[in-house]
């Protein structure tokens, strides 16, 4: 008999405490250019981790294994862009 996927429930964190660690994580520990943002999507809200990497490059491991999902609760997609990418999509804001 079939029997449904069970995912483990997990508590969500606050997002603005989710956004802030994952952005340390990124700063810290792997190094490249990259944007958090909250999204949502037909699976539920979740935080999208953008990475901008050069043609033939790969995700770091650091990022694969310290971004996995669920993260604090919080489904993270990592996604990889082009170079130029994030400074024409989502500039970082002025002080």
């Amino acid at each position: 008999m079939f029997e449904p996927l069970k995912l483990k429930k997990f508590p969500k964190r606050d997002k603005d405490f989710v956004m802030e660690a994952i952005e340390h994580i990124c700063i810290e520990d792997i190094g490249i250019e990259y944007r958090v943002k909250y999204g949502s999507d037909d699976g539920g809200s979740h935080i999208a981790v953008y990475f901008e990497l050069e043609e033939g490059e790969s995700l770091p491991k650091k990022a694969k294994s310290l971004l996995s999902s669920p993260f604090c609760g919080w489904r993270v997609i990592k996604l990889i862009c082009p170079p130029g990418y994030l400074a024409a999509f989502f500039p970082l804001a002025k002080k």
